[in-house]
C-alpha cells in the first residue's frame, strides 16, 4: 500500500515537472516568435529614447520565459545621442522587468529595471549652471510622467555593486569623486518616490584618510502636505574636495583636508524644511595657500549637533538646537528669525564654556606665526521684535581674562599684546565695556558706557574714557601711518568703481553717524619717545553729536613748546566736511636731545604747522576734494653726530669728495613745506642753510611715485672751497633716498632703520 502511494506521488510530481518544462518551453517559443530580436531591439531603443530621453547602445537582447527582457553590454548615453561619446550608465547586463500577463495582450510595459555590476558617471560641464546641468542629465524624471513604456503605478530601478563617479570640469583641471560597490534602489508609485543608496567612498587628496561609507535613504511624497524624509549617513568624506571649489571660485586662499561624517535627517513638508542630526570632522586641517603657507586649523576633531526648521516662502529660520563642541570649545545656540507679515522677530540664546585660548590656539591660528592665550566665555539671550523695533529681552555678558598675543620670529617670541582683559555687559538700555591691555610699553585702560535708545536701526549715546600711564609715540606713528596707507589704497580701489548717486545721508554709515552720539576722552601721563624723552599730560576730548564732530579739549606739555590741535567735522549733510589744524611752537630741541640719551645732539627751536580739509561722501573723493599743508622750520641751531650725518660724510669720503666733516653743522635755517591738493603733493620748499652744507629745492611727491626733488647742494671742502653737486631726493616721504649724480650712481638711504 505504501509502495503504491509513493509510486503515485512520484508519477504526479514527474507529470507536474514535465508540465512545467513544457510550459516553459512553450512560453520561450511563444515569446521568441511573438517578440523577435528586432522587435525587442526597437523596444529597448524606444524605451530609452521616449521615457529616458537618452540614446542607448547594446550588443544583444533576448526575452526570458518569465517575460523579462535581457540586454547585454548596456550603454546609456548622458544625452539624446553619442556625439560626445559620454556614457551615463554602462552595465554588463540589464534586465527589464515586464508585466507578464500584458505580454499575451501584445502590451509591453516596463515595471522595473535590474542592473548588474555597472558604472554610473555623472558629469558637470565647465561654465554650465548646476541646476541646468543636472536637469539636462535627469530630464527623464519629467518624461516618466508621460504615457509610454513604463508602468507608473509601481516602477523601480536597482543597481547591484556598481561604481558611481562624479566628474566636474573646472577651468584648468577636473574633479573626480568615486563611490564603489554602490547599491542603489529606486521605486516610484502613484503617491511617493522611495530611494536607497549606499556604497564605499574613495578618498580624494587627503593622504592619511581612509575609505569612507555613504548611505542615503528616504521617501518623497508627491503630495507636499505629507512629510517627506531623507536620511543621510556619511562616514569619512574627504574634505579636500571643498578646496577645489574654493580655488576655482577664488573665494579665499584656504585649503581643506580631513574627514567629514554626518548622520542627519532632512524633512520636507509643504514650504517648510528641516534638518536634524550630527556632523563631525576628523583631523580637519585648513591651510592658507597664499605666498607663505601656514596652518589655520590643525588636526581638529569638531562636532556639531543641529535641529533646525526653515522656509523661504514664509521667510523664517528656527534653530531649535545648535551645539558646537570639541575638546576645548563648547557652544550652545538656539534662535529664531522670521520676517513674514506680522511675525517678524529675532530670538536666540548662546552660551559657551570657559574657553582656554592657549589650547584653542594650538588648533586654530588665523595668522602665521601668531598664537594667543587667556580665557574667554560669553552668554547671551536676545528677543527682539523686528516689526515693532522693540527689544523684549537683551542680556549679553562676556569675559576675557589674561589675554596675550604672541608673535614668533626666527626662533624667538615677543608679545604684541599682553595683560589683556575685557568685561562686557549689554541689556535693553545700556552697554558697559571695561578693558585693559598693554602693547609693548604702552598701557591702556578703557571704560565705555552706551545708553541704548533703539537697536535697529541703532540709536545710542556712547562715552568712552581711555587712560594710559605710558603711551609710545612709535606706536601712534605706526597706527597712523598704517591707517593712512589703508585709506589711500582703498581710495584708489574705490576710484575704479562707477558713479554712485547715493549721497552720504542716504547711506547706512550716514544714518549711523547722525543718529548715534559719541564722546571720547583720552588721557596719558607720559607720551614717551626713547631714553628719558617724553611729553606729558596729554588730554584729548572729542565729541560727535547730531552729526557734528568737535575737539572739545586738547592739552600736551613738554620742552617749553605750545601745542594746539583743532578738529571739526560736519556729517549732517550730503557732502560731509572735515578740517584738522594744529601746530607745535618753539619746541626746545636741545632739551629733547639730551633726554633722548642718544649719541647725537640738537639745538634750536622746532616749529610745525599743519592743516587739512576734506569734502567727500565717497572714499575716492579723498583723492579729489582734499587739500592740506605741512611746514617744518628750525631757526638758528645745531645738529651733531646723527646717523644720517655720519652716513653722508662716509659716503662722500668713500666716493673721493674731500668735504668738511658734516657731523657737526651749525644751522642758520632749516625748512620743509609740503602741500597737497587731491592726489597731488608738492614740496614747496626744502631748504638747509649751514656752515658747510647749503641747498634750496622744491619738487613733487606721489603716493605711488614717491619723492621727486631735484636740486644742487653746495658743500665746502677742507680747503674752504665751495663745491656744487647735483642732488636728487627720491623714495618714500618717511624714508627718503639721496642721489648725488656726479659722485655715485647708487642712491644713499638717509634713514635706513625705518622699515
Amino acid at each position: 500500500m505504501i509502495k503504491l502511494r509513493s509510486k503515485i506521488i512520484l508519477i504526479a510530481l514527474t507529470s507536474v515537472l514535465i508540465l512545467i518544462l513544457l510550459s516553459l518551453v512553450s512560453l520561450t517559443i511563444y515569446f521568441n516568435v511573438t517578440y523577435p530580436e528586432n522587435r525587442l531591439r526597437d523596444f529597448v531603443s524606444n524605451f530609452c529614447k521616449e521615457n529616458l530621453g537618452k540614446a542607448v547602445k547594446f550588443e544583444g537582447v533576448s526575452i526570458k520565459y518569465s517575460g523579462n527582457i535581457i540586454v547585454k553590454k548596456f550603454n546609456l548615453s548622458i544625452s539624446s545621442d553619442f556625439n560626445d561619446n559620454i556614457s551615463f550608465i554602462q552595465s554588463e547586463e540589464a534586465e527589464l522587468d515586464i508585466n507578464f500577463l500584458n505580454l499575451f495582450r501584445n502590451i509591453v510595459k516596463v515595471e522595473g529595471v535590474h542592473f548588474g555590476k555597472s558604472t554610473i558617471s555623472i558629469q558637470k560641464t565647465f561654465g554650465k549652471d548646476y541646476v541646468e546641468n543636472f536637469k539636462s542629465i535627469f530630464s527623464f524624471i519629467d518624461t516618466l510622467q508621460k504615457p509610454g513604456y513604463i508602468n507608473l503605478d509601481n516602477f523601480y530601478v536597482t543597481f547591484k555593486k556598481s561604481d558611481l563617479f562624479y566628474h566636474e570640469f573646472f577651468k584648468e583641471h577636473k574633479l573626480t569623486l568615486a563611490c564603489r560597490n554602490a547599491i542603489i534602489k529606486l521605486r516610484s508609485d502613484e503617491k511617493k518616490f522611495t530611494y536607497f543608496v549606499e556604497g564605499i567612498l574613495l578618498p580624494y587628496k587627503t593622504e592619511e584618510i581612509k575609505e569612507g561609507d555613504i548611505s542615503i535613504s528616504g521617501k518623497f511624497y508627491y503630495d507636499r502636505a505629507k512629510e517627506s524624509k531623507t536620511n543621510i549617513v556619511i562616514d569619512n568624506f574627504d574634505m579636500s574636495v571643498f578646496s577645489e571649489y574654493i580655488i576655482e571660485n577664488q573665494l579665499s586662499k584656504m585649503l581643506f583636508t580631513g574627514g567629514l561624517s554626518t548622520d542627519i535627517v532632512i524633512l520636507m513638508r509643504a514650504d517648510e524644511y528641516g534638518v536634524k542630526g550630527d556632523v563631525e570632522t576628523n583631523n580637519l586641517s585648513i591651510t592658507s595657500s597664499g605666498a607663505q603657507q601656514y596652518s589655520l586649523v590643525s588636526n581638529e576633531n569638531f562636532n556639531a549637533e543641529v535641529d533646525m526648521r526653515f522656509s523661504r516662502v514664509k521667510n523664517f529660520i528656527n534653530f531649535r538646537e545648535l551645539h558646537l563642541y570639541d575638546d576645548v570649545l563648547d557652544i550652545d545656540f538656539s534662535g529664531k528669525y522670521s520676517d513674514f507679515k506680522e511675525d517678524r522677530n529675532l530670538k536666540f540664546k548662546v552660551e559657551t564654556n570657559t574657553i582656554d585660548l592657549d589650547d584653542l590656539s594650538r588648533c586654530f591660528s588665523p595668522y602665521m606665526d601668531v598664537s594667543y592665550k587667556g580665557s574667554f566665555n560669553i552668554k547671551a539671550s536676545v528677543d527682539y521684535d523686528l516689526a515693532k523695533k522693540q527689544a523684549r529681552e537683551v542680556n549679553i555678558t562676556s569675559l576675557l581674562e589674561g589675554f596675550s598675543i604672541i608673535k614668533s620670529e626666527k626662533g624667538k617670541t615677543r608679545e604684541l599684546l599682553s595683560n589683556g582683559s575685557m568685561n562686557l555687559a549689554l541689556n535693553q538700555n545700556t552697554m558697559d565695556i571695561n578693558s585693559e591691555f598693554k602693547i609693548n610699553n604702552s598701557d591702556f585702560s578703557i571704560k565705555s558706557k552706551t545708553a541704548v535708545k533703539d537697536f535697529y536701526p541703532p540709536v545710542s549715546s556712547t562715552t568712552v574714557g581711555v587712560s594710559s600711564k605710558k603711551l609710545s609715540t612709535e606706536l601712534l606713528y605706526d597706527v597712523i601711518s598704517l591707517g593712512l596707507d589703508k585709506i589711500f589704497l582703498n581710495a584708489y580701489k574705490d576710484q575704479q568703481k562707477g558713479y554712485d548717486e547715493i549721497f552720504f545721508l542716504q547711506k547706512p554709515l550716514g544714518s549711523l553717524v547722525n543718529t548715534n552720539n559719541f564722546s571720547l576722552e583720552w588721557n596719558a601721563d607720559s607720551l614717551f619717545l626713547t631714553g628719558n624723552a617724553e611729553l606729558k599730560k596729554m588730554n584729548c576730548a572729542i565729541k560727535l553729536e547730531n552729526g557734528t564732530l568737535t575737539m572739545e579739549d586738547f592739552n600736551l606739555e613738554g620742552y617749553d613748546a605750545q601745542y594746539r590741535l583743532e578738529l571739526q567735522g560736519y556729517f549732517n549733510r550730503d557732502y560731509p566736511f572735515l578740517t584738522i589744524k594744529g601746530n607745535v611752537g618753539q619746541l626746545d630741541l636741545g632739551k629733547m636731545s639730551r633726554d633722548l640719551k642718544s649719541d647725537f645732539s640738537m639745538e634750536g627751536k622746532l616749529n610745525i604747522d599743519f592743516d587739512y580739509e576734506l569734502t567727500a561722501y565717497r572714499l575716492f573723493q579723498i583723492l579729489q576734494n582734499s587739500k592740506g599743508n605741512v611746514s617744518i622750520n628750525v631757526g638758528a641751531g645745531r645738529i651733531k653726530n646723527t646717523e644720517t650725518q655720519k652716513r653722508i660724510t662716509s659716503f662722500l669720503k668713500k666716493n673721493g669728495l674731500e668735504a668738511n666733516d658734516l657731523n657737526d653743522l651749525e644751522i642758520s635755517n632749516f625748512s620743509f613745506a609740503l602741500s597737497q591738493s587731491g592726489e597731488n603733493f608738492y614740496v614747496r620748499n626744502f631748504t638747509l642753510n649751514s656752515n658747510f652744507v647749503n641747498f634750496s629745492a622744491y619738487g613733487t611727491y606721489g603716493y605711488d611715485t614717491g619723492l621727486r626733488i631735484p636740486s644742487y647742494v653746495s658743500l665746502k671742502d677742507t680747503t674752504g672751497k665751495t663745491i656744487s653737486v647735483p642732488m636728487e631726493i627720491s623714495g618714500r616721504l618717511e624714508k627718503p633716498d639721496m642721489l648725488l649724480k656726479s659722485i655715485s650712481k647708487e642712491p644713499l638711504s638717509l634713514f635706513p632703520d625705518i622699515q
